[in-house]
């Protein structure tokens, strides 16, 4: 449903602690302070070719402009949400106009490297059965 240049952010679910030891260590510093909780924001034609060259498997991205292609499992109010959803990342960025910013200063706060998209695709194969 999104465009192929969306910025999505990724996140490793065992990269939580990264994100909470600097609040644990340092609590009045961030106390107030919000953290944007992602790796980093990739685009689904970043992700395909991250999945590509990790597993050497041929991955596309292929964009659906139909709500209704390719969604005989979703319920009719399903359909209905996604069609009205359809276009708010490209508009508001998912974390908003400064999720990128507030992304960079997280980050910045960090001890420990978040895993990257490919790191986690490759700690997480096989992906696929082998023939």
């Amino acid at each position: 449903m999104g465009e192929p240049t969306d910025l999505i952010p990724a996140i490793d679910i065992t990269d939580t602690g990264k994100f909470l030891s600097p609040i644990l260590f340092d609590p009045h510093k961030y106390n107030g302070q919000s953290f944007t909780c992602a790796t980093a924001f990739y685009t689904p034609l970043q992700l395909v070719e991250g999945w590509t060259r990790v597993t050497g498997k041929k991955v596309t991205y292929e964009q659906i402009s139909d709500v209704n292609q390719g969604k005989s499992n979703l319920t009719e109010e399903m359909r209905k949400v996604l069609k009205e959803s359809r276009g708010l990342i490209s508009k508001y960025s998912y974390f908003g106009p400064t999720g990128k910013k507030d992304l960079d200063w997280t980050l910045a706060q960090m001890t420990d490297a978040p895993t990257s998209w490919e790191e986690f695709v490759r700690a997480n194969e096989p992906w696929f059965p082998t023939a």
